[in-house]
């Protein structure tokens, strides 16, 4: 599932950067696992469970986000 991170500042985030990705685990209940252990971030180059109405994970972006620009990250099951 693709996500995309916006940067609609005229600077860059740092380098490295971490981005806080929070969704509704009961939307992806049948692809997950029950402690959400099997989920994955990745870009085109990484205590709760699926009862949880909110989940939060630490998107580590090692290069950051350029100025007025955007960059996909996926989540995978």
């Amino acid at each position: 599932m693709p996500i995309t991170l916006s940067n609609s500042q005229s600077s860059a985030t740092p380098a490295p950067f971490q981005q806080l990705i929070t969704f509704n685990p009961s939307s992806y209940s049948s692809y997950e696992a029950s402690n959400l252990g099997n989920i994955r971030f990745y870009t085109g180059v990484g205590g709760c469970t699926i009862s949880s109405s909110s989940a939060n994970f630490w998107v580590y972006l090692p290069n950051g986000i350029n100025a007025n620009s955007s960059t996909i990250v996926y989540m995978t099951f």
